[in-house]
């Protein structure tokens, strides 16, 4: 998921989007995943990406709009434990 997310904050940047959002589980597919994990998972990979990129444009490497919002979906029977996942990876992340 890690990947997954990377690419699509990559993809984000390349397209000019300021805003986006994604899913980081496949519940709906009949997937049972560790929730919380996952969506840290997908907040690790979309900022460690971001912050690739903000680096190569400090090389002027890259160009891009900064992104103001990311929006991780998740479902009502899974929002607060992928809420716990996403707050674990931010504070990891500092």
């Amino acid at each position: 998921m890690k990947q997954v997310a990377s690419v699509g904050m990559e993809e984000a940047l390349r397209l000019g989007v300021t805003k986006y959002a994604f899913a980081t589980d496949l519940k709906d597919a009949g997937i049972d995943s560790p929730t919380a994990e996952v969506a840290g998972y997908g907040v690790t990979g979309a900022v460690n990406a971001y912050r690739t990129q903000v680096f190569l444009k400090a090389k002027k490497m890259a160009n891009f709009k900064p992104i103001q919002k990311i929006t991780l979906l998740a479902g009502p029977a899974y929002f607060t434990t992928a809420g716990e996942g996403i707050t674990q990876a931010i504070t990891a992340l500092k």
